[in-house]
């Protein structure tokens, strides 16, 4: 958990450093945006080796090469001082991204009994979403007093603190008895998984990428939309509203699963999402009702996305689990993509950020529909 907090940290403040730092070599706001969307496409396109591979060699061995990929291109990055360098090297970087994020829910996976798996995927995306608040906001000021390169060495000192944490850590559970493996299996929600349909496996992999869709919109264009209506105002207010809802989401997951199973539990967060997109349209009224709305969608879509990753967990077969959360984490980074594309795209055409929320708020309200639906054809 703790390396989780420290390289999901790493990539959020490498991510966000990074287009300025292009910028500031002369790239223009194109490259800068293009290198990330390189970066995730490339990440997505790995995981398609890497998730077989992550079953074979098991999850421990993935999590140290992603941190591996993480943190040595951003160790040269100091000692870089040409775009095409820099860019090459944030490229690199996406055998982190593929490696990493996937394979800490499978090493919980392959360490926890089904019983447990949903508190532990909880609190350890707790702890990955607290990174979004504290390692960006606890680094950046280097950049202002001292520049790029301690920033970077910086970085790469809390990578390789992440990486270092990960190498005592067993490589294999034990056995479970079958006393143990029974208990596993005693809630109806548990039986339910252990044979669950290939609809609703496939249904649990890409509703992620609805999410992401919703959410990039708003980590990508929700301090322009503050801006819009409220000049004088702290846009940055909005994504600690979302960060702070995103905190609480993750402890209730496995609350709201036990309480409605995961067909009522993630619709009813993803309902949960949509009216919170759907608050920030009063914006118009001030700001109260766009920091509870951005409250509310971190909540939906932290709570949603680690409910998500814990049933899959559950229900996935022993043999391709690996496979399987690659799949669903590749499904999460293309929403993201597509989301900020789509929405730029509609305010590029003159239809203002009102529609674009809207949309976005019909959308995800469209999505926990038809989740419910798939989810009450097995659970019952």
């Amino acid at each position: 958990m703790a390396s989780a907090f420290l390289l999901f940290g790493f990539n959020n403040a490498a991510t966000s450093a990074l287009p300025e730092y292009v910028m500031a070599l002369g790239g223009g706001p194109f490259l800068a945006g293009a290198q990330n969307s390189l970066f995730v496409l490339l990440a997505v396109v790995l995981r398609l080796f890497f998730g077989p591979l992550a079953d074979r060699i098991g999850g421990k061995r993935m999590l140290i090469l992603g941190a591996a990929g993480f943190c040595i291109p951003c160790a040269v990055l100091p000692f870089c001082h040409t775009l095409a360098a820099v860019v090459g090297l944030r490229l690199l970087q996406c055998v982190g991204l593929a490696a990493y994020h996937p394979n800490v829910s499978l090493y919980l996976a392959e360490h926890s009994t089904k019983a447990q798996l949903p508190v532990r995927i909880s609190i350890t995306r707790f702890a990955s979403t607290a990174s979004l608040m504290v390692v960006p906001a606890a680094l950046f000021p280097l950049i202002g007093s001292v520049g790029y390169g301690p920033f970077f060495f910086a970085l790469t000192f809390v990578g390789f603190a992440g990486l270092l944490l990960l190498l005592p850590l067993p490589s294999f559970a034990n056995e479970e008895s079958e006393e143990a493996a029974q208990a596993n299996l005693a809630s109806a929600e548990e039986q339910a998984a252990a044979a669950t349909p290939p609809l609703l496996l496939s249904a649990a992999i890409a509703m992620p990428a609805l999410l992401a869709c919703g959410y990039s919109v708003l980590l990508v264009f929700g301090p322009s939309f503050v801006l819009s209506l409220m000049p004088t105002v702290n846009n940055g207010l909005l994504l600690t509203a979302i960060s702070l809802g995103g905190l609480v989401g993750s402890l209730a997951a496995a609350p709201l699963v036990r309480w409605g199973g995961i067909g009522h539990g993630a619709a009813l967060s993803t309902l949960v999402f949509a009216a919170g997109v759907a608050l920030m349209l009063l914006g118009p009224w001030g700001l109260p009702p766009v920091m509870a709305g951005g409250a509310l969608a971190g909540f939906g879509y932290f709570g949603t996305i680690t409910m998500l990753n814990a049933f899959l967990g559950i229900a996935a077969s022993k043999e391709n689990t690996g496979a399987t959360f690659s799949k669903q984490q590749s499904f999460l980074d293309a929403g993201m993509i597509t989301g900020s594309f789509v929405a730029g795209a509609m305010l590029q055409a003159g239809l203002g950020y009102s529609m674009v929320l809207g949309c976005m708020a019909a959308v995800l309200a469209a999505g926990a529909l038809a989740w419910l639906y798939v989810g009450q054809r097995v659970i019952r």
